[in-house]
């Protein structure tokens, strides 16, 4: 089937993303379609029409995102909210910021 075929490559991008990160020390995290919807819009079993209407009003945004946009943002308020503060800080005030790791490593 299409969908078998479809899982099985975005498996594989997955793997190899993650192999690739973990191999230059970048933290990996993973988050469960409910987890996402939880921490974004605070109920689980959210629809894709309340986590666009949500990402949009706490990003401040003039309108919706496309689909494959808003859950990307999902996943990064979803890690933003995951994170401990102190974590966030310390790296902050470290210089070690997403950007400036990956130049380090790159």
């Amino acid at each position: 089937s299409h969908n078998v075929q479809s899982a099985l490559k975005l498996g594989h991008a997955r793997g190899v993303a993650m192999v690739a990160a973990s191999g230059k020390g970048i933290p990996v995290a993973e988050y469960t379609a409910l987890q996402v919807k939880k921490a974004v819009v605070g109920y689980g079993r959210a629809d894709k029409n309340q986590m666009q209407e949500m990402v949009k009003m706490l990003l401040n945004l003039h309108r919706r995102t496309a689909q494959d946009a808003s859950d990307a943002l999902a996943v990064a308020l979803c890690h933003a909210h995951s994170t401990p503060l102190d974590q966030t800080r310390s790296a902050i005030s470290s210089g070690d910021t997403f950007k400036h790791s990956f130049e380090r490593r790159f």
